[in-house]
């Protein structure tokens, strides 16, 4: 059984020195397979391991978030700006 066919998707973990998972990120491929976009995430014991994944995540690629509420583009802007990643424009 394949869940992520040509690899269009996939679950990064950060996990502690013990190697259990402290937050997870869903992150689908974009179409032109350039970047991805993170559908989900979330911290599972330490509150800021979410955080610290996502600034991670954006060293690697380029992401593209979508958000459903003023508390998530809340979040994803801290994540941003912490990952000086503020006031950068997309290239063309």
């Amino acid at each position: 059984m394949c869940f992520f066919p040509q690899e269009a998707a996939r679950l990064f973990a950060a996990v502690d020195g013990q190697g259990k998972p402290q937050a997870l990120a869903l992150l689908v491929l974009d179409e032109e397979g350039e970047g991805m976009t993170v559908t989900h995430a979330c911290a599972l014991e330490q509150a800021d391991a979410q955080q610290r994944l996502i600034s991670e995540l954006t060293l690697k690629a380029p992401l593209r978030v979508e958000v459903d509420s003023a508390e998530q583009e809340a979040f994803y802007q801290k994540v941003a700006s912490s990952a000086g990643l503020v006031g950068r424009e997309e290239s063309a």
